[in-house]
């Protein structure tokens, strides 16, 4: 499938590669972008484009952004693009080149210009190539006679329907996708408000008789919800003992999801065989590392890829590991203001932790 491969940003001030005419596009989609993420469908002629760009810190006006433009097909659902959009976004900040997150919501550049890094352009464009045309290849079609121009820009919600957002791309000449739906808490706090009285004594009524039949649980002698099984274990190929409770294959191997409690930690995520195996997340309890977190894929009973986050130490640490050590990452120290870049497990490059001001 071809197709021209753009990325964009403000790593320190505006900047694009290739440099071309488009940039004034991009950053107009930019300043129409009121979400933490969005999706541009801009269609010029028989070319389209898929403008999508993400902030680095909420309510600021960093952003990192990629673009595919494609000549005469355009793609049949915008979900799957979006959330294909989102992984590349994501592998970027766990490969630490262009940038990195240095807490929950907030990321900072570690470099001036993209074409510092000639060879992670390459890979992006690559990851890009790859997943076009091995898996979304099946979702593009050729642009219909029946879409219409001249017609000015909308903006939508990536939660419509598919279906809905389509139409709008035939109708529109720009289409702006945002991630702007109200959460759950603000939708029910809207619902709440604008609930007439009736409705007061109805809900009244209605949490009246299930906490009487919550109490009425509790107090009866026999418990309806069954205890989950809890057992001694040991790590196959180990001497690590942890009280286990979850799910077991055979009655007696911790298989699926599950916690672990170690002496000075606990283990929460999934199981293999009997083995920490894939998602899951380690707290420590006890002693000097108590807080610390670490949290990604786990491979026979050690973290493969994730982060480790210890706030005593303040520092954090992302990306690829082995033997617990960073293989390919970044590692983060707020107290020297440093972040370090791992290529094998080795140190290429040192950086100042520049976090952009509000």
């Amino acid at each position: 499938m071809n197709f021209s491969f753009y990325i964009y940003g403000t790593p320190d001030g505006y900047n694009q590669y290739p440099a071309d005419n488009n940039s004034t596009l991009f950053q107009d989609f930019a300043q129409n972008n009121t979400t933490e993420s969005q999706l541009t469908v801009c269609r010029k002629g028989h070319l389209v484009y898929y403008a999508y760009l993400r902030r680095l810190q909420e309510e600021s006006n960093s952003y990192l952004g990629f673009c595919l433009t494609f000549n005469g097909v355009y793609c049949q659902n915008l979900q799957k693009l979006f959330a294909l959009f989102d992984r590349v976004f994501d592998d970027v900040l766990m490969k630490g080149e262009f940038a990195v997150r240095i807490e929950k919501e907030k990321c900072t550049y570690l470099v001036s210009k993209f074409t510092d890094r000639p060879f992670e352009i390459e890979r992006i464009k690559e990851f890009f190539k790859y997943e076009l045309e091995n898996n979304y290849n099946r979702y593009f079609a050729a642009i219909s006679a029946s879409f219409k121009f001249g017609n000015g820009k909308k903006t939508v919600s990536i939660k419509e329907t598919n279906s809905d957002i389509l139409a709008a791309i035939a109708e529109y000449d720009c289409v702006h996708i945002s991630n702007n739906e109200k959460s759950l808490f603000d939708q029910i706090s809207l619902i709440i408000i604008k609930a007439p009285k009736w409705l007061w004594w109805v809900l009244a009524a209605a949490a009246t008789i299930i906490v009487s039949l919550v109490l009425f649980i509790a107090l009866s002698p026999e418990k309806i919800v069954e205890v989950e099984q809890e057992i001694k274990y040991t790590l196959p190929e180990t001497n690590r003992q942890f009280t286990y409770t979850g799910e077991f294959k055979n009655d007696t191997i911790p298989h699926g999801k599950g916690v672990a409690t170690f002496g000075n930690h606990i283990y929460e995520g999934e199981f293999v065989d009997g083995k920490i195996e894939g998602t899951g997340k380690i707290t420590y309890t006890r002693g000097n590392r108590t807080g610390d977190i670490m949290e990604g894929q786990f491979i026979n009973n050690d973290l493969d890829s994730g982060v480790f986050i210890s706030p005593s130490n303040r520092c954090k640490t992302e990306g690829i590991f082995r033997n617990r050590e960073i293989f390919d990452g970044v590692f983060v120290d707020t107290i020297t203001q440093k972040i370090s870049i791992y290529k094998n497990g080795q140190i290429t490059d040192v950086k100042s932790l520049k976090i952009e001001k509000q």
